[in-house]
């Protein structure tokens, strides 16, 4: 992680929970998380959104060419994250959503397919690795994230790169709205909701965190701020790897 990300994460950690405002922060449920990631979610300013609507089919195309990459990925740490999470009910949410990333619908089979109807459109778009280092970037600090830190760390991580993946979802059918027809715009129409359900799915296996008081979770004060530390910078964290693989996405269009 560079120093630039590191004081960011800290920046919004700082801005948005304190003693005194967590309960403000982050409400007693699931929507209060989904609350507190609408608060810090500023994705849409990060520089491959701002050049979107501006940008060349073509390099679109090759920014995205090597994503499957990530999408492959993902599915691993989601394995790995299955292997850490203590109870066999929080397992099932997680496989559960496993099966939606690798059914018919899911990322890796609908976005292969997207990258196949934009070349059927444009058949000047070339395949590229200019976007190899970000991808292996963003995979090595996920896989890294689930495995070293808590299970309860990386079930935040990654319930925020899910929500975070709806606007990111959004912003793309909306550029793709002007290259090819309504209708033909798979992955990104699915994903603008499915992953909202995910990221639910996600943040209700950590939300009794909040839900209830250490007396009624039988630990001490200490402990209770330990998770809830860790299950925000966990929130920040994720929405952080999503905001520097798109800048490093624009670094790739840019060449």
């Amino acid at each position: 992680m560079s120093d630039n990300e590191e004081k960011r994460i800290n920046a919004l950690f700082n801005k948005y929970y304190s003693d005194e405002t967590i309960n403000v922060s982050i409400e007693n449920d699931v929507s209060g998380m989904i609350g507190f990631m609408d608060s810090i979610n500023d994705i849409k300013s990060c520089n491959y959104f701002r050049l979107l609507s501006k940008m060349k089919i073509e390099k679109f195309y090759e920014s995205q060419y090597l994503f499957n990459d990530a999408i492959n990925n993902w599915s691993k740490a989601l394995g790995l994250l299955v292997y850490k999470v203590p109870e066999t009910s929080q397992r099932q949410v997680i496989v559960r959503n496993l099966i939606d990333e690798n059914n018919l619908h899911g990322h890796v089979g609908t976005f292969e397919l997207l990258k196949r109807i934009i070349l059927s459109h444009y058949p000047g778009c070339k395949s590229s690795n200019n976007s190899e280092y970000h991808i292996m970037r963003f995979n090595k600090e996920l896989n890294e994230s689930v495995w070293c830190r808590s299970w309860y760390f990386s079930v935040a991580m990654c319930g925020a790169i899910e929500y975070t993946y709806v606007t990111i979802s959004r912003l793309m059918r909306e550029y793709l709205l002007t290259k090819i027809p309504k209708d033909e715009i798979v992955h990104y129409t699915e994903h603008e909701t499915l992953d909202v359900t995910h990221a639910s799915e996600f943040f209700s296996l950590i939300s009794y965190f909040f839900n209830y008081t250490p007396y009624e979770l039988e630990i001490s004060n200490e402990i209770s701020k330990k998770y809830r530390d860790e299950i925000t910078r966990g929130m920040i964290h994720g929405y952080n790897m999503m905001y520097t693989l798109y800048n490093g996405l624009y670094d790739c269009v840019i060449i």
